[in-house]
């Protein structure tokens, strides 16, 4: 069984991995021929764990499951469905790291109660 602050830690290297995918997709948006891609699912990364006995799981890339648009050039990337992932990403970061910090706070009072 993973602690909160485990699973706290496994969700921040998959945003980490997340938006460094988002950023290249955005570099290679007029890159002909170029596929959108992402991670894959959160859930998906913990069931490998859990799978695994607990190892480090690596985040596969795969592509886009559905790309906006898809130009003449066969470059699949929209800017700005990139731009709304990558904002997704940073509300999710902003929540990790405050649920860790409110925990951190309370196992802080605990301690010194």
């Amino acid at each position: 069984m993973n602690t909160l602050l485990e699973v706290a830690s496994l969700q921040a290297r998959w945003l980490a991995a997340r938006q460094a995918v988002t950023a290249e997709n955005i570099a290679n948006a007029s890159t002909p021929g170029f596929v959108a891609r992402d991670v894959t699912a959160f859930d998906e990364a913990l069931r490998k764990i859990a799978d695994a006995g607990g190892g480090v799981a690596t985040v596969a890339l795969r592509p886009d499951d559905a790309p906006w648009t898809v130009r003449p050039s066969g470059n699949s990337v929209s800017v700005e469905e990139e731009l709304i992932r990558g904002g997704s990403i940073n509300r999710a970061h902003a929540l990790n790291t405050g649920i860790v910090g409110a925990f951190h706070r309370m196992m802080l009072s605990a301690a010194r109660g």
